[in-house]
């Protein structure tokens, strides 16, 4: 609380009651819906892109939710070593390691974001990212 006294010492009436019409007349269901399908098309381009660009021995449970995909190297591949070449092909996502207390645990895995990109640009990103596995 201490933080938001400095901007402002209260939320606006204004604002409360606007919000509350959004949500009472349907507005608020209508837009989770409308999100949830454009996250389900992302989700699922980048599940098929993956099985059409990654090798075999790459891994990846479809997501229930969230805006996340986890893929699993084999064992003996490194996402902190894939990371450079990926970025080289243009491509960008977050290394396991960020988030596994123990690093070492997060090596074979790597985090990718499909809710702020296109099903268009997914899959030009897998495409990518197998290039830069070849390598």
């Amino acid at each position: 609380m201490l933080f938001r006294s400095v901007n402002d010492l209260a939320t606006s009436t204004l604002i409360q009651r606007a919000l509350e019409l959004y949500v009472t007349v349907g507005r608020y269901q209508a837009h989770i819906r409308r999100s949830c399908q454009a996250y389900r098309r992302r989700r699922d381009a980048l599940v098929q892109a993956i099985g059409r660009y990654l090798p075999a021995t790459v891994h990846m449970t479809t997501p229930q939710g969230g805006l996340f995909g986890w893929l699993q190297l084999p064992p003996e591949w490194s996402a902190t070593r894939l990371q450079p070449y990926a970025a080289a092909e243009g491509v960008e996502f977050a290394p396991g390691t960020r988030f596994f207390p123990n690093q070492a645990d997060g090596e074979p895995f790597v985090r990718l974001n499909f809710a702020s990109r296109t099903p268009e640009e997914i899959e030009e990103g897998i495409q990518r990212l197998g290039r830069a596995l070849r390598q």
